[in-house]
């Protein structure tokens, strides 16, 4: 057996031959449809290494997250067992991105009510969040969520103009399971030469081919399995 330790990414890229490649293609055209627009200060709660970050221009571009990161860029240090309001003033934040963050949080309400306390008026909120997908960064991961709560909590918060889209059909959605079986807790993959083999047959030949004709397919709001929610909304 094999032992690999993943870390995060320190960059946002797509590629067809990536097992990621439907997330991270549709991440990049969700983040894309607001690039174009020059902000002020944007905050990146749960930044990690900030993969994002280039993707906009604003003045400010703060960081908040429960560590600090390898190039030691967080601003805000979050206490990782309950969340506390934010150091920020009120209504002074253009946009806030929380991509991949609130399955770890266990205080979504209280989190949302911040959010929308430190946003300008008209301010964008860019959520996005796992529905079916294995535990990852134990012990810290806490939740998971459906598209009727994320709506109930955002316009709990009185969000507006909200817009919740479901990401990964069925076949990427049980392809991912699989691939990503190995990974245990710690983020340490286990697995015997023979998965590793498969796995990389797989990679290479029919990945590409699945990634573009087969799970690159949108679900219907109606399909009740899916992979991700992202989850856009203004105050």
């Amino acid at each position: 057996m094999s032992r690999i330790v993943l870390e995060r990414k320190n960059h946002h890229t797509v590629s067809v031959c990536s097992p990621d490649y439907v997330l991270e293609k549709n991440i990049n055209l969700f983040l894309n449809r607001f690039t174009s627009e020059p902000y002020e200060t944007i905050l990146d709660f749960g930044a990690g290494n900030s993969p994002y970050e280039t993707m906009f221009t604003c003045k400010k571009y703060i960081k908040a997250d429960v560590c600090q990161n390898q190039s030691g860029s967080i601003n805000i240090v979050l206490d990782a067992k309950t969340f506390r309001a934010l150091p920020i003033e009120d209504e002074s934040v253009d946009m806030i991105l929380c991509m991949d963050v609130l399955e770890h949080s266990g205080n979504v309400e209280a989190i949302l009510k911040d959010f929308h306390r430190i946003l300008k008026p008209k301010g964008r909120l860019l959520i996005s969040v796992p529905f079916l997908y294995r535990e990852h960064e134990m012990p810290h991961d806490l939740m998971r969520f459906t598209s009727s709560y994320m709506l109930r909590e955002v316009t709990n918060v009185e969000f507006k103009d909200i817009e919740i889209t479901k990401v990964g059909n069925t076949c990427f959605t049980l392809y991912s399971l699989w691939n990503e079986s190995p990974i245990k807790h710690g983020e340490k993959i286990h697995i015997s030469l023979m998965g590793r083999l498969g796995r990389k047959i797989f990679a290479k030949v029919f990945l590409p081919f699945c990634n573009i004709f087969v799970f690159d397919k949108s679900p219907h709001a109606e399909d009740s399995v899916y992979h991700h929610l992202l989850i856009h909304g203004r105050k």
